[in-house]
């Protein structure tokens, strides 16, 4: 945990947090080898998570792009 808390301006135990939220997901599988902690990424659920967020970006994007043009007409007629 050590090497990701060096990469970022965060503390071990905000890092061990993040982690455990992450494993809590199954987006990461934590284990302990001897004295050291060690993460490895659930690459297919992370595939997963993707594809969800792709999704979700699309229809919210086509959908706020509609309402806006539909502001803007209404706001355009006398």
């Amino acid at each position: 945990m050590t090497e990701i808390a060096d990469q970022f301006d965060m503390s071990l135990p905000g890092v061990s947090k993040h982690v455990g939220i992450l494993e809590g997901a199954g987006l990461v599988h934590r284990w302990r080898d001897g004295r050291t902690r060690r993460c490895r990424l659930q690459a297919e659920r992370m595939r997963s998570a993707t594809e969800w967020i792709d999704t979700q970006t699309s229809f919210w994007t086509a959908t706020l792009d509609a309402l806006a043009d539909f502001v803007e007409s209404e706001t355009a007629s006398p």
